[in-house]
């Protein structure tokens, strides 16, 4: 599903953009994976872990546009792209179909401007209107301020996975379960 284009200004006085990715910015999210998992251990995978070729990452964004529900919206500031964020349906069977996960990034260089705000706050409203009843994800317990943006989104904890992640240095890090009812 394809979310309409939307404008909002950032803190910082920049213009962004919200839209749907299209299959000619693979090369900008990949990068943008990239440049996230590598700033910080708060994503999933591990910067050398983002191997997804550009011919596969333009299905990935073809794939999830002509979805009917599942979305990506994607932030622009002038022609570069500094944030994404994308929202799947949990599992296409009837007693799942009212649920969806979401993961978010944003460049470190345009965090803490509002970009995870007003992409999250989007997301939200673009999922109400594919008619989905929650949304669910999970963030690194020490990531406060991802935790503080999504209780201010109205995300509720709803648990924790001990040891859900570990890092090269062999520690690890709790997952902290979030809920947003819409």
């Amino acid at each position: 599903m394809k979310a309409r284009e939307k404008a909002m200004t950032a803190k910082d006085g920049s213009k962004v953009i919200l839209k749907s990715p299209e299959a000619s910015d693979a090369e900008n999210l990949i990068h943008l994976m990239r440049s996230v998992s590598g700033s910080c251990h708060f994503m999933a995978r591990n910067e050398d872990e983002v191997k997804i070729s550009t011919a596969d990452e333009e299905k990935w964004i073809e794939d999830m546009n002509s979805s009917p529900r599942s979305f990506m919206i994607s932030a622009y500031i002038g022609e570069t792209m500094v944030g994404n964020i994308s929202v799947t349906e949990l599992r296409n069977l009837r007693k799942l179909r009212h649920r969806a996960s979401f993961g978010m990034a944003v460049l470190p260089e345009f965090q803490s401007i509002g970009i995870g705000k007003a992409l999250l706050g989007y997301a939200l409203e673009t999922a109400r209107l594919a008619g989905f009843h929650q949304v669910e994800g999970d963030a690194f317990s020490d990531n406060e301020k991802a935790l503080d943006l999504y209780g201010k989104l109205g995300f509720e904890t709803i648990g924790r996975v001990p040891d859900a992640f570990r890092l090269d240095d062999g520690t690890f890090r709790d997952a902290v379960m979030i809920i947003r009812k819409l």
